[in-house]
């Protein structure tokens, strides 16, 4: 199976911005864009593939009928595709939200499973702040308190990110990106997300925008605590080429991994028997194959790389940053 490049999805929101044009040089829709679904089987968007011999193909399709050529090793037990990768521009604040875990999307919302997220920074200003967790000692009285007089914001943890930070959100943690950010979310196929506080603001029609305050405290963890940025950690360097390259785990969650690779050397897709989903954060690269498939990449372009690759490699000339997402690792 070739390299998949697949259509954008684009969503208006209340808080988003033009950025995915002014970094990226994307065409997008008129208006506030708020996220770019880039792979999504979820049937709020199911991606379709834009080019290529499988173009028009959706993504759904290809995980129901070539489930093992598509993801590997990571496939034998899955029942939905494991990925939902998105771009977002957050020029204004969010807002605070609460993802349950599979137990507790069982009871509120049963067509979902339980959701966590990361986040990977791609900009982010002096200005730039994120809310993720609940303050040290923070009681459900207190977040009670505050619902009612409206400064829940005392009760989270404030963040003020920095580019390249990767920031996991686990379920049941409230969160907030305040802006201005641009980011790369990943998350396994569940769109299960309660509003608790949305700042008293109205939606793109000037409507009060729905709150799930009950699911919201229902899908609570009351012990997370503050969340900071994880420690990023060194990968072995064997399945690369010789060149100044490096290359990085950002993030290893039960339900994803997200790994960066930084250098000016070309080097090979570096997972055997697994799909990843690359997005290339600047430079420009070539992914090139056995079958003499090749394609130049730039920054903000999505590709996902299947398992059953016809030994896959990035060909470039000048520095490179890539961030790859993977499915969980195999048992």
């Amino acid at each position: 199976m070739p390299p998949l490049v697949f259509e954008p999805h684009y969503w208006n929101r209340v808080w988003g911005g033009r950025s995915l044009h002014t970094q990226f040089g994307r065409r997008i829709p008129d208006g506030l864009v708020g996220e770019s679904w880039e792979v999504s089987t979820h049937p709020n968007h199911l991606s379709r593939v834009a080019e290529g011999r499988l173009a028009g193909h959706l993504l759904i399709d290809l995980w129901n009928q070539h489930r093992a050529e598509l993801a590997g090793s990571q496939a034998a037990h899955a029942d939905r595709f494991p990925l939902l990768v998105k771009l977002l521009d957050c020029q204004q604040p969010l807002s605070v939200q609460v993802h349950p875990n599979s137990a507790c999307a069982a009871r509120l919302c049963p067509h979902e499973t339980g959701k966590s997220e990361a986040w990977v920074v791609l900009a982010a200003p002096p200005e730039a702040r994120l809310l993720a967790g609940l303050k040290t000692g923070v009681t459900q009285a207190d977040v009670l308190a505050a619902l009612n007089d409206g400064t829940l914001a005392t009760c989270l943890q404030e963040l003020r990110p920095n580019v390249g930070d990767c920031i996991a959100i686990p379920p049941g943690v409230p969160h907030a990106l305040l802006g201005p950010l641009v980011l790369l979310e990943v998350q396994p196929t569940s769109d299960a997300t309660f509003r608790l506080f949305d700042w008293n603001r109205v939606d793109l029609n000037g409507q009060p925008r729905k709150l799930h305050i009950d699911e919201s405290l229902a899908a609570m963890d009351w012990n997370c605590g503050p969340i900071s940025a994880a420690t990023p950690t060194p990968l072995a360097q064997s399945n690369q080429t010789d060149g100044p390259n490096k290359s990085t785990r950002l993030l290893t969650s039960p339900d994803f991994r997200i790994d960066r690779h930084v250098g000016t050397s070309s080097f090979p897709v570096p997972y055997f028997n697994e799909m990843s989903v690359w997005l290339i954060v600047s430079g420009r690269a070539t992914l090139c194959d056995a079958t003499g498939y090749a394609r130049s990449f730039v920054a903000g372009e999505t590709v996902l790389v299947p398992a059953a690759h016809e030994r896959c490699q990035w060909v470039m000339s000048e520095s490179c940053e890539f961030i790859a997402a993977l499915p969980p690792a195999a048992n």
